[in-house]
């Protein structure tokens, strides 16, 4: 009998143990999450703030900033990858290369905006963006269509989607053969 209330205070002074070392976890794991959520906050309210500044008085993009701008967005984006806020600054790391005139790298970052984030606000955008990038400056105009009906064929509904058949329509077209084409149009009408 001795021996077994012995064993029992034992057994109670090892769950007493685990609890406060459980409880102890717990509080560190807390403690950190929310020192990095503090972290990740201050790395986020900085991008913002160097987005901010991008163009400043001026109507150009200031090439120094927009390269500190892309450094920390490239260090958020690795380090974050599940923050919802991720895809939006992927997809200005696009915007801003394309601003660059770095059309292969935009497009390489509108292009892991919707593969890596689908579901995200700017899937739909990103893949028009690429159509438009491949049409306007790389005159990569097979590319271009490929990206404009994928647009249409995913997104339907979206507010570009007269954008994206009208580019299709006027793929490759000069701008001589367009007035043409819109005279011919007039004519016709009247």
């Amino acid at each position: 009998m001795y021996n077994c209330s012995r064993n029992e205070k034992r057994t109670e002074y090892r769950m007493n143990i685990y609890r406060k070392a459980a409880l102890i976890a717990i509080i560190s794991s807390i403690s950190i999450f929310s020192s990095c959520k503090k972290a990740q906050e201050k790395q986020y309210e900085e991008l913002v703030q160097i987005e901010n500044s991008l163009f400043g008085e001026q109507t150009e993009l200031n090439d120094s900033i927009a390269r500190l701008f892309l450094q920390k967005a490239d260090l958020y984006s690795k380090e974050y990858k599940d923050d919802i806020k991720t895809a939006e600054i992927i997809f200005k790391q696009g915007e801003v290369l394309n601003g660059l005139k770095s059309y292969e790298y935009a497009i390489r970052k509108f292009q892991q905006v919707f593969l890596v984030y689908p579901k995200s606000n700017k899937a739909a955008e990103s893949i028009f963006l690429c159509g438009f990038i491949y049409d306007t400056y790389l005159q990569n105009y097979e590319e271009a269509g490929n990206y404009y009906r994928k647009f249409i064929r995913m997104y339907p509904n979206h507010t570009f989607v007269k954008d994206a058949k009208t580019s299709l329509d006027n793929l490759g077209k000069t701008p001589e053969e367009l007035v043409k084409e819109f005279e011919l149009k007039n004519k016709t009408v009247n």
